[in-house]
């Protein structure tokens, strides 16, 4: 008895150990101080059955040929996500709203890349929604929504909470028959804060679709942010270049693209706080009156490509874009005719005849 009394103390204390290091990770206790590691497709898929736990990416993950049925973060993420600069490839679920469900932590540092859903409800890039008290910051997201729902945005479906300094590339397709669709190519529906981040999307919808938000409802405050999306609707109302419908919400130092989103002729009903310019003015930094760029002296969130619109400084590396092209001149993945405008400049620079005698 006495044996299998020692023998049963020490599988408890085995099992304590192993939960305290983090098992089913590559390592960490989940804890604020030592948040779980996470380094493979394996430990990403455990997340949902921590979801107030803190978590960090060790690298990129490429999920090519990784199975997901659900979201990664459960139904509500109440934790702390820190993507560590890191970007995950690849991510593509079918009867799922986003990466996460809901957000009512913090999720930051992080890239998704060619991100894939087909959904029966609302979606977004990272979330479905994100609550009260959410904060994302520093969130990069390119994705391919298609969806019989409605509430759709490239980062956000519903945003309740704070979001800062993130961007979407999105292609988001309504198929259901709502005529409702809150669209938008950063947040469907928005009744938070939302500061110096941007949306590229092409966006098929009906009513209330906007290039960057499709609902900016009376507590909804968008600041610093531009959208340079083509929109594609059915002829029914509310569909403008920046913002859908704006019920008494905010709008403050914003931009549209005016060629991207032709024939619109508004970025949203009243326009106040909000500029239209051509591509060429949004690809001019003086264009952006107060905005904080490198150099400015402040905090240099934005920073502008040669020959290409703003993107945030904390993009700059490259990070945000994986495995670029070779002849990808400005960094954002394609290979197109900004690439040859900064090449051509940078040849008339160089003045040389042979182009190997040139420092670039």
């Amino acid at each position: 008895m006495k044996q299998h009394a020692w023998a049963y103390k020490i599988s408890i204390g085995l099992i304590c150990l192993l939960s305290f290091e983090g098992f089913g990770f590559s390592g960490g206790t989940g804890l604020p101080g030592n948040p779980y590691q996470i380094a493979t497709p394996a430990d990403l898929s455990q997340v949902p059955g921590y979801p107030s736990s803190s978590f960090i990416l060790l690298n990129d993950i490429d999920l090519q040929n990784a199975a997901f049925t659900t979201n990664v973060g459960g139904s509500v993420f109440s934790g702390n996500f820190n993507g560590n600069g890191y970007s995950i490839l690849n991510y593509s679920v079918t009867n799922a709203n986003g990466f996460f469900n809901m957000i009512n932590g913090t999720v930051r540092n992080l890239s998704l890349i060619n991100a894939v859903y087909t959904s029966s409800s609302g979606c977004g890039g990272l979330a479905n929604s994100s609550g009260a008290g959410a904060l994302i910051e520093h969130c990069y997201i390119e994705c391919s929504i298609t969806s019989a729902g409605t509430h759709h945005g490239g980062l956000i479906g519903i945003n309740h909470g704070t979001i800062r300094r993130c961007g979407a590339v999105a292609d988001i397709t309504e198929t259901g028959s709502s005529i409702y669709s809150n669209m938008g190519g950063l947040v469907g529906h928005n009744y938070g804060a939302i500061t110096d981040c941007y949306a590229r999307a092409r966006l098929k919808g009906e009513t209330i679709v906007g290039g960057f938000a499709g609902y900016n409802t009376a507590d909804g405050q968008i600041t610093n942010c531009y959208s340079s999306s083509v929109i594609e609707n059915t002829g029914y109302a509310f569909v403008n270049a920046f913002a859908g419908y704006t019920q008494q919400g905010t709008l403050i130092d914003c931009f549209w693209d005016t060629d991207a989103a032709a024939p619109l002729t508004a970025g949203a009903s009243p326009e106040t706080g909000l500029t239209g310019l051509d591509t060429a003015g949004m690809q001019t930094q003086a264009s952006f009156t107060g905005w904080d760029f490198v150099g400015s002296g402040g905090d240099e969130i934005w920073t502008m490509p040669a020959g290409a619109m703003p993107i945030l400084t904390w993009q700059a590396d490259g990070r945000y874009c994986i495995d670029p092209p070779l002849l990808d001149a400005n960094g954002d993945c394609l290979v197109n005719l900004t690439d040859l405008a900064v090449f051509a400049q940078q040849w008339l620079t160089c003045g040389y005849a042979n182009q190997a005698l040139c420092p670039y």
